[in-house]
């Protein structure tokens, strides 16, 4: 408790990221840091301006309160207009025609070249635009696992910080993005039937629950 109130206030650095023509808006902050990666259905601002209101609220959730935002100037039509409907409106920073964010470039690079690693270790010679969105989010999801060195905290990791709970290694690592799995189907309407309750399926992300 005393970690997140001593700092409360962060800095958010954003991007815009493209994989296979998907979308997606990522983002670090320079106090935890926790990356984030949330997929889009295009680059238009008012996609992109609903997932960082959504961003926004989870470090709110978790204690923190964004006191500037920084990011490239594609952003800056729209950004002014999202911070100034934030309650504790933070200040935003847009660099240059020709510059880029340091900190959100790197972010980038640093996903994609996870990405990459595990999509060229899939088999499969065709893959659909929904297991891009997923093994994007769920390699960033893995990098947050881990205690950064240059946090807050070199014991507590960003998905702890951010998410006031420790990762559960027997939920959420029990199988690998593009696993062949066997679903359970509830057949309620047939249950005397030698019908079969498992379907063929490709492991995504762990479910929520």
């Amino acid at each position: 408790r005393e970690l997140i109130v001593q700092n409360s206030r962060v800095e958010l650095c954003i991007d815009l990221m493209f994989i296979n023509n998907c979308v997606f808006l990522t983002a670090i902050d320079k106090t935890i840091p926790f990356r984030s990666c949330a997929s889009l259905p295009s680059k238009a601002s008012r996609h992109w301006a609903t997932a960082l209101r959504l961003l926004m609220r989870k470090y709110n959730q978790a204690g923190f309160f964004i006191k500037l935002i920084r990011a490239d100037n594609e952003f800056k039509e729209t950004l002014e207009d999202v911070v100034e409907r934030v309650p504790d409106m933070p200040d935003v920073n847009h660099c240059g025609s020709d510059e880029h964010v340091p900190e959100a470039e790197r972010n980038n690079r640093m996903i994609q070249e996870r990405f990459r690693i595990q999509y060229n270790r899939w088999p499969f010679k065709v893959v659909p635009r929904i297991m891009i969105r997923h093994l994007a989010r769920r390699v960033c999801h893995d990098i947050n696992i881990f205690p950064n060195k240059k946090g807050i905290s070199k014991i507590f990791s960003p998905y702890t910080i951010m998410n006031r709970r420790n990762f559960s290694v027997k939920t959420e690592c029990q199988h690998e993005p593009g696993e062949f799995v066997i679903g359970f189907q509830d057949n309620k309407e047939n249950t005397n039937t030698p019908m079969p309750r498992g379907v063929e399926c490709i492991y995504l992300n762990p479910t929520k629950d």
